[in-house]
């Protein structure tokens, strides 16, 4: 069996909606959802049939034959009379059920809950999914924003390696000064590299997450700018509306109605029936006229059958199905309680790295300005080569800190969303 993989797309540029719209339309996730509807809706209509008559066809024909022989008494003499049957017998047999204890009734109410349950499940995949691309788009213009950052670093140390090396060569550096700085240029180079790397991987599990094999296009967009005035939005009071919760809710019921269905042989089971059948006798016996063409018989009737003891097989099974029931509900609850925690939770990070990112813009101006005197003090010889270093690596730590609290605030705010179970503005 082949899978189709879609190709991979090369050159252009993608934007966050694009991949999304991408992702609904090609993502194996969805389309695994989709099949799991299209097969409950089949077993949905695959449980309607005990409402719809049965109709059989079967047919007999026998090859060679000895009857059995009846003695009776015929007028106070005995005669052996050939206990015959058809050589040849077709029959059609149609028979409804009429009552059956309520077990396709409640198979068909079962049958619709699971796919009410199965198209929620859908819904929060899709929704899911659309988060799980945000998530990854945001991963990957945070590693190209770090690349950035680590790029301007090395551009950074290469110049001052050049400025101490010159200094060194005229007496008024030292060596150890031209050490610390191709110690950090050359860590700053093998992160490069980790950089790379990183990049790579991102689009790489964007990529799959969108249903694509690969994808080389750009990205073209911006990291969201926290802002704590976000949280205004959130509905009050803050409870949990998802369609995952909700199709386990469904679930238990269906299995519920499941557990009913188990029980229904302990009721009679009432059914009308038909038959008409088309025979001829074979030459198996010269007692017996042959007769060329074929004669008919038909039969109509009610029949009915009471499964008085099992052996307890449906009450066991009822009772297993009961106990599922029960442990869906269960896991239901444990969902809500979850879904409390992880809206506070969420909500509370969101606001942490909103403050931390707000924190890190005031370090990097600060960084900026302490970089510049830095470098002008080394110039007119009031500065050292190691304060110039230490400035640059403060630079370069917030600059990563910033794009890390926006990712971290981004992450957050995904994760609210999908505990609240719907998209905020």
């Amino acid at each position: 069996m082949f899978i189709s993989i879609p190709p991979a797309w090369c050159g252009g540029t993608l934007t966050l909606s694009q991949a999304i719209q991408e992702a609904l339309a090609s993502s194996p996730t969805l389309k695994r959802l989709d099949a799991a509807v299209e097969g409950e809706s089949w077993k949905r209509r695959g449980s309607t049939a005990g409402f719809l008559p049965h109709v059989t066809a079967e047919g007999t024909h026998f090859l060679d034959a000895k009857y059995a022989y009846l003695p009776i008494n015929f007028g106070g003499e005995s005669l052996n009379m050939p206990s015959a049957f058809p050589g040849t017998d077709l029959a059609v047999n149609v028979q409804m059920d009429l009552f059956d204890g309520f077990r396709t009734l409640k198979n068909v109410q079962a049958g619709q809950l699971n796919v009410k349950a199965a198209r929620l499940e859908r819904e929060d995949g899709a929704f899911k999914l659309e988060r799980q691309v945000r998530h990854l788009f945001y991963g990957a213009l945070a590693a190209q924003a770090l690349l950035k950052v680590l790029q301007s670093r090395i551009t950074s140390l290469e110049e001052l390696s050049q400025i101490t090396a010159a200094r060194e060569a005229g007496g008024a550096g030292t060596h150890y000064d031209s050490l610390r700085v191709k110690t950090q240029l050359e860590e700053a180079q093998a992160a490069k590299t980790v950089a790379d790397d990183d990049i790579f991987l991102a689009r790489k599990n964007l990529a799959r997450t969108m249903g694509l094999d690969s994808d080389d296009r750009d990205l073209e967009g911006a990291l969201p700018v926290p802002n704590s005035k976000n949280l205004s939005s959130l509905p009050r009071p803050v409870t949990a509306d998802r369609s995952d919760l909700k199709a386990l809710d469904l679930r238990a019921k269906s299995l519920s109605k499941q557990a009913g269905a188990a029980l229904t042989g302990y009721w009679p089971r009432v059914s009308v029936f038909g038959q008409k059948s088309f025979y001829n006798y074979g030459s198996f016996d010269p007692m017996v006229l042959t007769y060329s063409g074929y004669q008919s018989a038909y039969s109509v009737g009610l029949n009915l059958s009471w499964d008085l003891f099992d052996g307890g097989a449906d009450l066991a099974k009822s009772k297993a199905i009961h106990a599922a029931a029960e442990q869906t509900r269960q896991t239901l609850r444990e969902a809500h309680l979850q879904a409390s925690d992880d809206i506070e939770t969420w909500a509370r990070r969101y606001m942490d790295y909103t403050l931390l990112y707000q924190a890190n813009l005031r370090n990097i101006e600060r960084a900026e300005e302490s970089l510049r005197l830095s470098k002008l003090g080394l110039r007119e010889g009031t500065q050292i080569n190691l304060e110039v270093l230490e400035a640059e690596s403060d630079l370069y730590n917030a600059r990563v800190n910033s794009i890390q609290s926006q990712v971290n605030a981004a992450d957050a705010w995904m994760k609210l969303e999908v505990a609240l179970g719907k998209a905020l503005p």
